[in-house]
């Protein structure tokens, strides 16, 4: 063995600052500037530190959870007696979630990371960590070996003379350290391939003789057993004859009361076969009740899916009918009152109609007095809004009389946006006017056309000049 030498160091120790020998002057202090660190030793520093904490960081959380799991589990299966408890329970659930989120979070920001050499490193890592253990490989060297059988105790002296023979000593297996050499010639390699056949075959031959011994012991064990059962049966057949006359009265006790039991027992067994068969019927009875159920049962079913059907179908075709009864009733009373608002109408204008004419776009216009009344001067004609009556959308088409010289309403325009029936109501409340009525020679004109026209009480319509 060699003995290993402790390296010597080669820098002398630095001695504490009030131990080492000044060689400053007495009145100056000596000031001692110490190496300064490289950057990556301070790196180097910051990621052991950030690991240390990291993996503390965890630990301590793990210890937690398990604690707070543990304690949770206890208490989980008494009843809470109070609100405090139920508090507590609470919040321990609520820190066990908030610690399994960081620790999910933690693996989830490593596996979803941005960066592949992170991803790669972690999971190589994790692969070493959690791979199965692998059995190690062992290098197999054959060789040839003699095993010495055990020991026997000799029975007879003829054996105390004869030694059991001695196997020839084996050299020791050569070590790892040492190396094999190579063969020396054809004889050699060959003795060596046929060394561990030849072990091969004395270990089956010794295996073999193993066996038949045993066997051997085996059989002769079994035939003793058979012996001894058959001495025992002899002897007991024949204690068995020498009081065959003597009938014993217990025997007979045993034998009545077993009868007795064997009776009660055919009895019990009659029983249970007529409870049996009865239970069946029974059983068979109830089977065919509820078989006859479920039939009225699902024929109930069938008719009340049948009359929802006829129901639903009954039912919109009334919903069908009362919606066209209700679009009749609107149409009918949409028609009557459209008879009824004409009727007011025709009785409001008195025969006029409510007229259109280009010159005056979305303008309705009720002419009042006959166009032969006016002079038709351009000049003269001009619209104005009633002011007497300060309608919304009434306006006055004014014009110059020719028998008068003076400047008169001619005819009502109104809007677009009033419907005939407000038109004619308007007429009808303000047709009284001395603006509105006709002059003597209007009203003879009308005469006149109205004889002229075979009676006909309607109005000539505006003429080219308005």
């Amino acid at each position: 063995p060699t003995s290993i030498q402790r390296p010597t160091s080669r820098c002398a120790m630095v001695s504490l600052p009030s131990l080492a020998p000044s060689s400053a002057p007495a009145g100056r202090p000596k000031t001692t500037v110490g190496r300064k660190r490289s950057a990556a030793d301070q790196q180097n520093e910051a990621i052991a530190g950030l690991c240390k904490t990291y993996t503390a960081a965890t630990s301590k959380l793990l210890y937690a959870f398990a604690a707070i799991h543990e304690q949770d589990s206890s208490g989980s299966g008494d009843k809470v007696s109070s609100v405090e408890a139920a508090l507590a329970s609470s919040s321990r659930s609520v820190l066990l979630e908030k610690m399994a989120a960081t620790l999910s979070s933690g693996v989830e920001k490593i596996v979803r990371s941005s960066d592949v050499s992170v991803r790669t490193a972690v999971l190589k890592d994790l692969r070493v960590r959690f791979r199965p253990r692998e059995d190690p490989t062992l290098a197999t060297v054959g060789c040839q070996a003699e095993l010495e059988p055990p020991a026997k105790h000799p029975r007879h002296a003829s054996d105390e003379a004869v030694p059991p023979p001695q196997p020839p000593p084996q050299p020791p297996p050569p070590s790892e350290d040492e190396a094999v050499p190579p063969p020396a010639s054809l004889s050699s390699v060959s003795s060596a391939t046929t060394a561990p056949r030849d072990m091969y075959e004395r270990l089956k031959a010794w295996e073999e003789k193993k066996q038949a011994r045993l066997a051997k012991e085996r059989q002769k064990a079994e035939d003793e057993e058979k012996q001894r059962i058959e001495k025992a049966r002899a002897a007991r057949v024949s204690s068995s004859t020498l009081y065959s006359h003597v009938e014993s009265k217990i025997k007979r006790e045993r034998v009545a009361v077993d009868d007795a039991r064997v009776a009660v027992a055919e009895t019990a067994a009659q029983e249970a076969i007529v409870a049996r068969e009865h239970a069946e019927r029974a059983a068979e009875h109830d089977r065919r009740q509820a078989v006859a159920a479920e039939e009225a049962r699902r024929s109930a079913e069938a008719a009340k899916t049948r009359a929802e059907t006829t129901a639903v179908v009954a039912k919109e075709q009334a919903s069908t009918a009362t919606a066209l009864l209700e679009a009749l009733r609107l149409k009918v009373s949409r028609e009557a009152k459209a008879r009824a608002e004409a009727k007011e109408i025709a009785e409001a204008l008195g025969g006029r109609d409510l007229e259109r004419n280009p010159m005056f776009p979305k303008k309705k216009i009720l002419r009042i007095r006959l166009a032969e009344e006016f002079d038709g001067r351009v000049s003269a004609e001009f619209r104005q809004r009633d002011d007497e009556s300060g309608d919304k959308g009434v306006s006055l088409l004014m014009g110059r009389v020719y028998a008068t010289r003076s400047v008169e309403p001619q005819c009502v325009l109104f809007d677009e946006a009033l419907s005939d029936l407000e038109c004619a109501r308007w007429w009808q409340r303000h047709q009284g006017r001395k603006s509105f009525q006709p002059t003597k020679m209007g009203a003879a004109m009308q005469r006149t056309r109205a004889l002229g026209e075979g009676g006909g009480g309607k109005a000539k319509g505006p003429s080219s000049k308005s």
